[in-house]
């Protein structure tokens, strides 16, 4: 990012993103050319350079198993400005190689499915418009009473402040509804819940469960905790 693309961001995308952007260019410096690049990893100070449109290939290791790079394919941004995807970029060199001792993996959750929920199989997102949930199959309408938030909302993306601002929009919307009465009352007893439940449902004391092995293999471990994950 440049300062002129920095502007362009400022002036088309929304606020939170434009302050964002904002931050970025004031307390950061964009890396010009690979002569800087290297300047700056020769400097000998502490830094954090951001490098996007990478996408990890494979992982160098040594004799002993120790990470020793990371191989990248260079991508671009395809697509429309509001619906775009990264691709290979066949101008660049592949794979792009960055030499490092530790990866730290950060893990962005894939939402499934729910039966009798529209759902966007191809971005694992259920389709909505401002946390309402709408059916792609009966013309975008509203499906009564359905919301939606986080990463079901808009994929595996972005940090806490993210998912902080867009479950606010998905309450306003509900609230809204309360208040207009477009969303009724209802009086659902517990035994009605659980009778719609899929029977791999885990309830609060299986929670716990897996909440205490989760405590017991971190600290195996040196950690806080180490996630079960079947994907």
């Amino acid at each position: 990012m440049n300062t002129t693309s920095g502007a362009v961001t400022l002036e088309t995308y929304p606020r939170a993103v434009g302050r964002r952007t904002e931050f970025l260019l004031k307390k950061f410096r964009a890396i010009q050319n690979e002569d800087h690049y290297q300047e700056l990893l020769a400097n000998g100070k502490r830094k954090l350079i951001l490098r996007y449109l990478n996408g990890p290939k494979e992982l160098i290791i040594d004799s002993n198993i120790n990470v020793k790079g990371m191989k990248f394919t260079q991508n671009k941004l395809d697509g429309d400005e509001d619906n775009q995807s990264a691709i290979p970029d066949e101008n660049l060199p592949d794979p792009l190689t960055i030499d490092c001792d530790i990866v730290i993996k950060s893990i962005g959750y894939k939402t499934m499915s729910i039966a009798g929920v529209p759902f966007n199989s191809r971005k694992h997102t259920i389709p909505h418009e401002h946390g309402c949930v709408i059916d792609p199959q009966n013309n975008n309408a509203v499906v009564p009473g359905l919301y939606v938030a986080g990463w079901a909302k808009r994929g595996p993306v972005g940090i806490i402040d993210a998912t902080l601002r867009d479950s606010k929009d998905t309450f306003g919307i509900i609230k809204h509804h309360l208040e207009t009465d477009h969303l009724l009352e209802r009086k659902t007893s517990i035994d009605e819940i659980v009778s719609i439940l899929p029977k791999s449902h885990v309830n609060y004391q299986r929670w716990l469960d897996i909440d205490q092995v989760e405590e017991d293999r971190g600290k195996a471990l040196n950690k806080v905790r180490e996630k079960i994950l079947d994907r």
